[in-house]
């Protein structure tokens, strides 16, 4: 988006791209956050932006994409429960209320904090939604790099 040039360096474990950018053989990374959190509150790495449309709780103070001169950029992580097609609803209705039950508890507001994530329940239809939109936003990008299905 901002014609930068630079280098992809493929690795096959992002631990190894960690390293390197600790080390400084690499200038800057996308990484999640998620595993992050040590080195940044270690003062080791420093965050640019989130890729999220809006901030993060845990990282309030971190602006975003879009804030950092990157119009229409979202590119917000998630986490969700999927079921074979066919479960039975009273299974699938079950899982939901225990997974959202499992989101809003306070140890897990704990963890997700620490790992500079924002809890994210949500419904049945919410969640078939949210997959629908990211299998069209990212589908022609996965055409564009003609990835072939698994």
């Amino acid at each position: 988006m901002a014609g930068l040039k630079s280098l992809f360096v493929p690795y096959k474990a992002s631990g190894q791209a960690l390293t390197d950018l600790l080390s400084g053989q690499i200038d800057f990374m996308v990484f999640d956050v998620t595993f992050l959190s040590g080195q940044v509150k270690a003062g080791k790495v420093r965050l640019l932006a989130v890729t999220s449309g809006t901030r993060t709780g845990a990282l309030p103070d971190v602006p975003t994409m879009q804030e950092s001169g990157f119009p229409g950029y979202d590119l917000t992580p998630w986490w969700g429960v999927v079921a074979p097609a066919g479960t039975p609803k009273p299974i699938v209705d079950r899982l939901e209320a225990w997974f959202n039950q499992i989101a809003r508890s306070e140890q897990t507001r704990q963890f997700l904090a620490r790992v500079a994530t924002d809890p994210f329940p949500g419904d049945q239809k919410m969640m078939a939604a949210l997959i629908k939109t990211d299998m069209e936003r990212w589908g022609r990008f996965v055409k564009l790099a003609r990835i072939e299905p698994q």
